[in-house]
């Protein structure tokens, strides 16, 4: 048997082991606690930090006389979208160098360094090599002469108070990025966050030809006399930028051919989200050009009439020579548009698939669209769907065939639109080199006079399909102008006038109209989906 001594020497032994065990946990318990303050202050520290950053106070401190363009420092530590707005297609990868520009800088000590930023952007171009940002912080910066930009160098400034003008005796292109190579060029480069005023002197803002992967983002374009950017190539973009007043004015030199936004042999060129006010000439213009899988999405352009806007000139969308795959969608455009093939020469465009224009809402403007058509169109293989004509006392489609060896407008088709408070709907002819191929159906036309169609001399209308559209408040749903031989199966089928005078008006002797039911005249208003009162 275990003696009574015995037993209380073992229960000393492990009071003693659990009191050592104890100290233990309690001294691993505080060091746990340590390392969780020391952690949890790690991350608040770098919150803060991120916090400073992103509100542009990142920098600030300490040297506030070179405080410049640090808005985007967060950004610059990483790869990233050139854009917050997911809208933004192209991305780009971050800089291995960064440029500053500032209002206190110096081109003789500074060496464009944030604390020792150059003065003026030339200097900054002028030294800027491959893959480098040029930042500019708050203030005004003068052009002085016109700035070649590099290609895989990028511009960029802390938002509206970052403005950029010419110099005092300068009149010509802010800046001009240019490359040639077989439609390819070497951009990969993007300029964003800030302002441009051509004073209502300098002709152009941006001269981008032949660039690949070029972005201008959140930049204001006010006051130039032709376009505020002129671009063409491949795969570039213009995203939620303004253009105030920096179209062509009146009986200045190529007035006809300045916009807003210019552009030719452009291939996948994205213009979206922008906002254009003009009271002195035109929106998005595009001529003599070649123009493929281009879209065109989610703008507001605004033609203004004023002293310098010439009435029934100026189109809130213009383009010549549409090629394959292209798209205007989304827009609310304040002026008529313009969609024309083969303007000076004969080129071979795709039987479809050449342009998708929807869900788009174009408004008339007094002083703007008097004598115009809403829409000019004398394209091949194009589709225009739920979009929303309103208020051109003309016309709104005016559908002709133009072009070099005089081939018709074809392929096209016309359904599930609006038309409101208009002269004609639909006018086919009655000049040009004819239509071929065109499918007109499920529209609702209400207070316009309907549809008209006429041809002179030998041209034809070929394969014409006038169906189950429904006509509101019409003098006249459809007439039919010229000679039967220029009428080739021409089908006007199951088509419903309500409170209109007449249904068809047929002038043409000898032509028989194919199908049941042409016109049905209603009494009263129609109980559809796509009818407004």
């Amino acid at each position: 048997m275990i003696s009574q001594k015995s037993r209380i020497v073992k229960l000393e032994i492990y009071l003693f082991l659990f009191k050592d065990n104890i100290t233990l946990i309690i001294k691993n318990y505080i060091l746990i606690i340590n390392l969780v303050k020391v952690i949890c202050f790690m991350f608040l520290r770098q919150l803060c930090l991120s916090a400073f950053i992103l509100t542009g106070l990142y920098g600030c401190f300490g040297d506030k006389t070179n405080s410049v363009a640090m808005m985007t420092v967060a950004q610059s530590q990483k790869d990233f979208s050139v854009s917050n707005n997911s809208q933004t297609v192209l991305t780009f990868a971050k800089p291995k160098k960064v440029i500053y520009v500032a209002v206190n800088g110096n081109n003789k000590t500074g060496d464009g360094t944030s604390k020792k930023p150059f003065l003026t952007l030339n200097k900054a171009f002028k030294v800027a090599e491959r893959n480098t940002l040029i930042k500019m912080g708050e203030g005004n910066f003068e052009v002085k002469g016109m700035i070649t930009v590099p290609s895989h160098v990028s511009l960029e400034g802390v938002g509206k108070k970052t403005v950029i003008t010419p110099g005092k005796n300068y009149q010509g292109v802010l800046f001009e990025a240019k490359d040639f190579n077989n439609e390819k060029g070497d951009g990969y480069q993007y300029f964003r966050n800030f302002n441009v005023d051509g004073k209502d002197k300098s002709e152009l803002g941006f001269r981008a030809w032949g660039r690949e992967n070029s972005l201008f983002e959140n930049i204001t374009f006010v006051n130039f006399n032709n376009a505020g950017i002129d671009i063409s190539g491949l795969n570039n973009e213009i995203s939620n930028c303004r253009f105030i007043n920096a179209s062509g004015r009146e009986g200045q030199k190529n007035e006809h051919f300045s916009g807003a936004i210019k552009f030719m042999s452009a291939n996948g060129l994205l213009i979206h989200d922008n906002y254009i006010e003009e009271n002195s000439g035109g929106g998005i213009k595009s001529v003599a050009s070649n123009i493929r899988n281009t879209q065109i999405y989610n703008n507001t352009i605004n033609l203004k009439a004023g002293k310098n806007q010439k009435p029934n000139k100026s189109a809130s969308i213009e383009i010549w020579d549409l090629k394959e795959g292209n798209k205007i969608y989304n827009n609310n455009l304040n002026g008529w548009v313009s969609l024309i093939n083969q303007w000076d020469k004969d080129q071979e465009i795709p039987p479809k698939g050449n342009l998708l224009f929807y869900k788009n809402k174009l408004q008339a403007n007094p002083g703007i669209t008097d004598d115009m058509s809403g829409l000019e169109l004398g394209i091949k293989g194009a589709e225009f769907y739920e979009n929303t004509f309103s208020g051109f006392k003309h016309r709104i489609f005016w559908i002709e065939g133009w072009g070099g060896k005089k081939k018709p407008t074809k392929d096209i088709i016309i359904h599930n639109n609006q038309f409101n408070n208009c002269g004609n709907a639909m006018n086919l002819g009655p000049n040009g080199n004819g239509v071929e191929n065109l499918k007109f159906y499920d529209n609702v036309i209400q207070n316009c006079n309907g549809v008209v169609m006429g041809i002179g001399g030998e041209k034809k209308l070929i394969n014409i399909s006038v169906t189950d559209n429904i006509f509101v408040n019409s003098q006249k749903a459809i007439t039919l102008h010229g000679q039967s031989k220029q009428y080739v199966n021409l089908r006007i089928a199951e088509n419903k006038a309500y409170a209109s005078k007449f249904g068809l008006d047929n002038k043409v002797d000898g032509l028989n109209v194919s199908g049941t039911n042409p016109v049905s005249l209603k009494k009263g208003l129609p109980a559809t989906k796509g009818f407004k009162n």
